[in-house]
């Protein structure tokens, strides 16, 4: 038993959304370096909408 449900395991093992959008409209990063925790989040805005 890992403490976690099924579906967090599911997401785990086949996550959804992952990936680069090459031409985002937005890019964030954020996370410590040093440690090597980073995680980039791009998005896409169309008539105001993300």
């Amino acid at each position: 038993m890992t403490g976690y449900s099924t579906k967090v395991m599911e997401h785990f093992a086949s996550p959804h959304n992952v990936g680069e959008i090459e031409d985002a409209d937005g890019i964030g990063k954020v996370g410590n370096p040093v440690c090597g925790d980073i995680m980039n989040m791009y998005i896409k805005v169309k008539d105001n909408i993300i």
